[in-house]
């Protein structure tokens, strides 16, 4: 009898299940989670701004924006980067009644300060401007509805070196031309403006409204 127990007892244990382990605490996934977006947003960010500061970059938008306008306007000589400095050896903008060309141009700009005084535009310089009138404009001039701009715009240093005005076989040539401009919701602002013209220096400060009435100073 006691062998016959023993080996039930033995076929009973045999056949009973394992008593379940303790498992390991479970560890959240969403730090892993986050950590690999972090690194691919810094991937693609790190990409565009690399992309957007190259100089082909810059050619390629130079040739879509004159593209957009049919033919009117060349850009020829475009280097530099859009974070920065930038050049152009020629801008033509020709239409059937006036032609305009700007040779040697530089910009250097701080896109940094987008987000907080908007288009900031440290040095614009050109070496000479050259507009022509072909012919008289048949359509009658007309005011327009506002001059604000989109977003504030800021030169801080514009200087050109010489400017020819032709119309109907007379020119006029005005050198050394230097000013400050400010743009805004409500106002252009011109300050510390100077230029040498065939009757003489002038010097001037003024500032025109960007909403009807347009008021002058």
């Amino acid at each position: 009898a006691t062998a016959r127990a023993r080996a039930l007892v033995g076929r009973l244990t045999a056949r009973a299940p394992p008593r379940p382990q303790p498992s390991a605490p479970h560890k959240p996934l969403w730090p892993r989670r986050v950590a690999i977006g972090v690194v691919v947003t810094g991937v693609i960010v790190g990409g565009t701004l690399w992309y957007l500061g190259r100089e082909t970059t810059l050619q390629m938008i130079a040739q879509k924006v004159a593209a957009s306008t049919g033919g009117k306007l060349t850009l020829t000589g475009v280097r530099g980067s859009l974070y920065g400095a930038m050049h152009i050896d020629r801008i033509v903008w020709r239409t059937d009644e006036q032609l305009i060309v700007a040779n040697t141009v530089d910009l250097r700009w701080s896109p940094a300060q987008i987000v907080s005084r908007g288009i900031l535009v440290d040095e614009l310089h050109a070496a000479s401007l050259r507009v022509e009138t072909l012919k008289e404009s048949e359509e009658k001039s007309t005011m327009p509805v506002k001059l604000a701009p989109p977003f504030p715009v800021s030169i801080d240093d514009a200087r050109l070196n010489q400017a020819v005005f032709v119309s109907k076989g007379a020119e006029t040539r005005i050198d050394n031309i230097r000013l400050r401009l400010e743009g805004n919701k409500q106002r252009w602002e011109v300050r510390d403006a100077a230029a040498v013209t065939p009757w003489g220096d002038v010097a001037a400060n003024g500032s025109i409204g960007a909403q009807r009435p347009f008021k002058l100073d």
